[in-house]
């Protein structure tokens, strides 16, 4: 139940995206310095976060799979309420403008599974965050097409990290494509208000509400 981590931790957490630029980081050292919220494909880098959460219908279908027959990522899941993941933490995801203080009542979806863990962080007790691989840009995907309309991977996936496995996305993968303006005007702005500080390490990032630092400065 997510009730059992209410308040549980205090200081700084680490939110991870999924961008290119964690190929640019060591990952792994601020891993054992920060309580970490990772997501999605995070495995794939390969890197085992604190917490796991994944919330896209399309995702899921993909990172089951791979967490059922991988015992070893062993750490706490988060999955909407719907998804029978033996053993995982369901939450109620919200289609609006908010931002929870409350995730066991509920979370707002903002456009990023990374929102979502930043309203699991706030509820676990954190007031401040550093971000990293949070690139907040999508080269490919950006091009045509509404934005959370569907989209088939082709080719070289230049907007993910990449994993162990080459390529984020293999060719016809269907996935989302970004929100990323609605999620930098309503919801990151809100977050921003919540924490006492956020301070995003993501080297090139184009997200603007956030302040900048450099990630050598905090390992």
């Amino acid at each position: 139940m997510i009730q059992d981590f209410h308040n549980t931790h205090d200081g700084v957490a680490l939110i991870i995206g999924n961008g290119p630029s964690l190929d640019k980081v060591p990952l792994a050292d601020f891993g054992e310095k920060y309580i970490s919220f990772g997501s999605n494909k995070i495995y794939d880098f390969p890197f085992k976060p604190t917490y796991w959460t994944c919330t896209d219908g399309n995702m899921l279908h993909t990172c089951i799979p791979w967490i059922m027959e991988h015992t070893e990522f062993d750490c706490p899941k988060f999955v909407p309420r719907n998804v029978p993941l033996p053993g995982a933490h369901q939450f109620n995801p919200v289609v609006e403008i908010g931002f929870s203080q409350d995730a066991a009542v509920q979370v707002f979806m903002g456009g990023t599974v990374s929102y979502i863990n930043m309203q699991l962080a706030w509820y676990m007790g954190f007031r401040n965050l550093i971000l990293l691989g949070m690139d907040h840009r999508y080269s490919k995907t950006e091009k045509g097409g509404k934005p959370g309309s569907a989209f088939i991977a082709a080719g070289e996936d230049p907007d993910h990290f990449r994993g162990q496995a080459g390529a984020y996305f293999l060719p016809g993968h269907i996935y989302n494509r970004p929100e990323l303006a609605a999620t930098e005007r309503y919801f990151f702005p809100l977050a921003k208000k919540a924490f006492e500080k956020v301070v995003n390490l993501t080297p090139n990032s184009a997200i603007m509400t956030f302040e900048t630092g450099d990630w050598k400065k905090y390992i």
